[in-house]
């Protein structure tokens, strides 16, 4: 092929490249092969273990096309290989003949991930990773959409901070599975006053102005226990509406959410409630919603498969699109003026101009300075707090009053079947004592919930955590 000639006599300026040429087949990893029909060049996988992977995609027959694929291609054995030679060479902790290498430190688990009934991922079935053969998936049918998690078990005594890779050999890519928060050195923040559920931080912000603000962390919901979310709303209000007693108010209200989420689920929807709740339609006005991990669909670092590496970026930029359009449908932001933002770290700008196509993110320390400007306003659970006394009496608690009368309604119809099959159930029926267990169970719940009701309306159940 010409291109391929001339890619080693010209002096172009292009950066070396860290390959063998070989006539030997036996001998490469990788061979190269034109297509008449269609004036490309295709891609051949030649060692035996990897013949089975058939690779679709093709390059234009030119120089800085080859050049550039053959450079991807050094990125992606360079960084395969080297991991290779660490685990040839292993590091070792210990002395003498105690001696262990580090890495037998650490079992790593792959399940498959299974949705229980408050729409959270658990690890369902055996463990994947068996040990001498490593995880083995045949992808059909019946499992292409399933999802998979990993659990890494530190056992030394000291903090270990993982990343995950993904060499995929059908596009010679590296895609970025999990990046460790916590591997970088940052300055923790201390919180000025704290409990349970609230934290308050104070913060000077850089510059020549050094101003300075009240950071409140307020709790969310975060399942779809009804206790929980009773006790978190408590905290909340009791917050909120001490602190409207004082004299003090807040300027804004940010809501973070996570956009590579796959799905907007129900306690999604209770946060999203909550969050208007809390405002009401004078102060919603001053609320921003901060849409977060747009950085989470880009893959890592350039990829020669073009056509997948493009689509696969379009996805998920669609998808997040169409996740951030469904959150101003729900907010009615033709009717409320809610602010919405976007944020995502990216390393590569390649990715970031390719997954977010012009469209900016917002510097979290410009997006403060700018919400300090924002004129304070009562939110309206505060107001509600203060008037009624009662947890119930806002807008928010009334909503929860409702789900729990709802859930004590279905709880008392779960109670009835059950004693109509403990009627139709012959006195010797082994399952019987279970039945039995579980309809008192039931009743215990409904006393509960019915407790929880009357607590809510106490005057006073709005200062009260």
């Amino acid at each position: 092929m010409e291109c391929f000639m001339n890619l080693f006599s010209e002096g172009e300026g292009r950066r070396p490249l860290g390959i063998t040429v070989t006539e030997d087949k036996t001998l490469a990893s990788v061979g190269l092969t034109y297509l008449d029909e269609h004036d490309e060049i295709g891609f051949e996988m030649l060692k035996p273990k990897d013949q089975d992977q058939k690779i679709r995609h093709t390059i234009d027959p030119t120089v800085e096309d080859l050049h550039g694929a053959l450079e991807h291609l050094c990125h992606y054995y360079y960084h395969r290989d080297r991991a290779d030679e660490i685990r040839k060479e292993p590091v070792t902790i210990g002395e003498g003949k105690d001696k262990t290498p580090f890495s037998s430190k650490f079992t790593i688990d792959v399940f498959t991930l299974e949705e229980n009934d408050e729409e959270i991922y658990m690890p369902s079935g055996p463990n994947l990773n068996i040990h001498g053969t490593g995880v083995e998936l045949t992808v059909g049918p019946h499992n292409e959409d399933d999802m998979y998690g990993f659990r890494i078990k530190n056992n030394t005594k000291f903090p270990v901070f993982p990343y995950l890779f993904y060499f995929d050999n059908s596009d010679f890519s590296i895609k970025q599975l999990s990046k460790s928060l916590y591997g970088n050195t940052i300055q923790v923040l201390k919180p000025s006053f704290k409990n349970a559920f609230i934290k308050e931080y104070n913060i000077t912000l850089p510059g020549p102005d050094k101003e300075s603000l009240t950071l409140v962390d307020l709790p969310a919901f975060e399942d779809s226990n009804i206790y929980n979310h009773v006790s978190v709303l408590k905290a909340i209000v009791a917050y909120l509406g001490t602190q409207y007693q004082q004299g003090r108010q807040l300027s804004s209200l940010i809501w973070c959410y996570n956009i590579s989420k796959p799905r907007f689920t129900i306690v999604d929807g209770d946060n999203l409630n909550l969050v208007k709740d809390i405002t009401g339609p004078k102060a919603i006005k001053n609320v921003t919603v901060l849409t977060t991990n747009w950085n989470k669909g880009a893959t890592v670092g350039a990829n020669v498969a073009k056509p997948r590496t493009v689509a696969s970026v379009a996805s998920s930029l669609q998808r997040y699109e169409k996740a951030e359009s469904q959150l101003k449908t729900l907010f009615g932001t033709g009717v409320t003026p809610v602010t919405f933002e976007r944020f995502g770290t990216f390393s590569d700008p390649a990715a970031r101009k390719a997954m977010l196509d012009g469209a900016s993110t917002v510097d979290p320390l410009e997006l403060i300075r700018s919400l300090l400007s924002n004129k304070n306003e009562v939110l309206q659970v505060q107001s509600e707090a203060c008037e009624t006394k009662k947890l119930s009496g806002t807008t928010a608690g009334n909503r929860l009053r409702a789900k729990l009368e709802l859930e004590i309604q279905k709880k008392r119809q779960e109670v009835q079947e059950l004693i109509k099959e403990l009627e139709d159930m012959a006195e010797d029926d082994t399952e019987r004592k279970a039945i039995q267990e579980e309809t008192v169970e039931a009743g215990q719940d409904i006393l509960r919930w019915k407790a929880t009701l009357e607590n809510i309306e106490l005057v006073g159940s709005a200062f009260t955590v």
